[in-house]
């Protein structure tokens, strides 16, 4: 699994890598985190409504609804 400097983003790819692999993974937070204007390093506490926001909206393809859900709420709650 990729390791990020930035301890959110670590949590999040933790989250995610083991639903959708590493490569996917990283992919969605690189993404999802130029969306909203920063870069993985970059992700804050402040961010995270937003982040699992399109994180969630996006998983609901590869891993349905509750699932995505499930997701979105793990990410919303990181501290």
């Amino acid at each position: 699994m990729k390791s990020y400097s930035n301890q959110i983003t670590n949590q999040i790819c933790t989250m995610l890598a083991p639903l959708v692999g590493d490569m996917m993974a990283g992919g969605i937070i690189k993404s999802q985190a130029a969306k909203i204007g920063f870069t993985e390093d970059n992700i804050s506490a402040e961010h995270l409504p937003v982040l699992a926001d399109g994180i969630e909206k996006g998983l609901v393809i590869f891993l349905g609804t509750d699932v995505a859900r499930q997701i979105g709420t793990k990410i919303r709650e990181i501290k």
